[in-house]
């Protein structure tokens, strides 16, 4: 199992689109019409072969609008994808821990499965298989000539909030399986095949969920020049505050 797509929802895509590709400076993104039958519109962005996603919802009644809405916020953590190796091996598994799936699709090239957001804590999950290696129908046939490495060179591990980090630390291991191992601190995840996942004390009752995102950062004094020029919060640690969520380097404890 691999970490290999982050989501965030936003109100005003072309904005965030804008912010975040300057501050990382990305490539084009794709547009996956697809993501039409969940009332949304989309930007996928590759970060050397892992993907930030931005969805915003265009219908009334799409579940990424009433998100956004319970979140009183106007961007947010949405989704955590996993790239698995056996799509049917984690169904059974999840079935197992009484995990609902609300939404399912099987395509040539993909197979995936959504998990229940009130099940797993927050965000929706997604365990993704891709037939041909290397492959990522998620974000077009030509995101390698797309991708972006200059200022970040891979999304690295997760923030994840909880009112009990500890709890969903357990529930997302027997979620994952058996590849993914607990730190010693009983609150974050690593995942055999690359990506760490932590587990942050809820600050607010609605903050549950993708609260942050950790990059492995070639070039860490571009991307604080580029978040002083586009005005954003900072910290201590070299994190930068954009898009209802903390970007920050790897290795720094949530």
């Amino acid at each position: 199992m691999r970490l290999k797509q982050l989501a965030l929802a936003t109100r005003n895509l072309g904005p965030t689109l804008t912010l975040l590709s300057d501050l990382l400076d990305l490539g084009r993104p794709y547009r996956d019409p697809q993501v039409g039958v969940f009332g949304l519109e989309n930007a996928v962005l590759a970060i050397g072969d892992s993907f930030l996603e931005l969805v915003s919802p265009i219908a009334e009644d799409a579940s990424a609008r009433r998100f956004l809405d319970n979140q009183a916020a106007d961007e947010a953590g949405y989704m955590v994808i996993f790239e698995s190796e056996d799509v049917e091996t984690d169904r059974k598994r999840i079935a197992d821990l009484s995990i609902r799936i609300v939404w399912e699709a099987k395509i040539e090239g993909a197979q995936t499965i959504h998990l229940h957001p009130k099940d797993v804590g927050g965000a929706i999950v997604s365990f993704d298989h891709m037939t041909e290696p290397g492959t990522w129908l998620w974000a077009g046939h030509d995101w390698p000539n797309e991708t972006s490495t200059k200022v970040a060179s891979l999304i690295s591990g997760a923030e994840i909030s909880s009112p009990d980090p500890s709890a969903s630390c357990n529930l997302w291991q027997a979620m994952i399986g058996p590849g993914c191992a607990a730190t010693d601190s009983g609150q974050s995840l690593i995942l055999d095949n690359g990506g760490q996942l932590y587990f942050a004390q809820s600050k607010t009752t609605n903050a549950v969920g993708l609260s942050g995102i950790e990059l492995e950062l070639p070039d860490p004094e571009q991307f604080a020049a580029n978040a002083h020029r586009l005005g954003l919060t900072t910290d201590d640690r070299g994190g930068v505050r954009a898009c209802g969520l903390w970007l920050r380097p790897r290795n720094l404890d949530a």
